[in-house]
């Protein structure tokens, strides 16, 4: 088995499959796959609560910051659902990404601050996968090959 090496972030990207868009990415927020808790407690439990797992995932928000260059803009919230890719850095024939369906939930555009002159403007956007909603496709993770 080959000597497996750490990667570095430089290199991931995220994809928009219908608004597209290209940025300078600081960060792209990795996906965070939760299920809810279910509390099962009753009158004759005793010490503790008892709870049990959820059925369902849910991939939660997703936060990615950007250089900010006003001629482009940030993507836009009110855009129907589309097919949001985040791929991870490729040191593999094939990079890792994680797929589906999803829209923007929050935008924010740079602060314009004296204090940051030294510094690039900043724009801000969340992500939200809809869990294949609508005829949409479920969120999904492809291992690096």
């Amino acid at each position: 088995m080959p000597t497996q090496i750490p990667d570095t972030p430089l290199g991931g990207t995220m994809s928009l499959g219908t608004q597209g868009g290209s940025y300078n990415f600081i960060m792209i927020g990795g996906p965070e796959e939760t299920v809810a808790v279910i509390d099962v407690s009753h009158l004759g439990t005793t010490n503790f609560r008892e709870k049990m797992s959820g059925d369902l995932k849910d991939v939660g928000v997703i936060p990615v910051r950007i250089q900010y260059v006003g001629i482009d803009g940030l993507p836009n919230i009110a855009a129907a659902a589309e097919t949001i890719t985040l791929t991870w850095p490729n040191n593999d024939s094939t990079a890792a990404s994680y797929a589906g369906t999803g829209f923007l939930l929050r935008r924010k555009f740079a602060d314009m601050d004296i204090g940051s002159v030294d510094d690039v403007m900043v724009g801000e956007f969340d992500l939200v996968f809809n869990g294949g909603f609508n005829s949409g496709t479920e969120p999904a993770f492809t291992v690096a090959t």
